[in-house]
């Protein structure tokens, strides 16, 4: 049986300072930091490629091989990795 956990986003306050950073959202930063992330976690192999969605359409799809995110409750806290 599983168990529900309930949480709520936040703000890590190292991120405040980099703000402008964070929130560039150009494609080349947001493929670095995938990229990056990936390779922190141990992946050895990076797929990148463009799909076709039922609902989205035209989409990219960036896969890895790494052992997935141990804690899925910090994707919730703006700027802690």
């Amino acid at each position: 049986m599983s168990t529900i956990q309930s949480f709520h986003a936040s703000v890590a306050q190292d991120a405040i300072s980099k703000v402008t950073r964070l929130f560039n959202a150009s494609l080349d930063d947001i493929f670095a930091e995938l990229i990056q992330n990936a390779r922190r976690a141990g992946a050895s192999s990076i797929s990148i490629d463009q799909v076709e969605h039922d609902t989205l359409g035209s989409a990219i799809r960036i896969a890895d091989n790494g052992p997935g995110i141990a804690y899925p409750k910090s994707l919730f806290t703006l700027g802690q990795s």
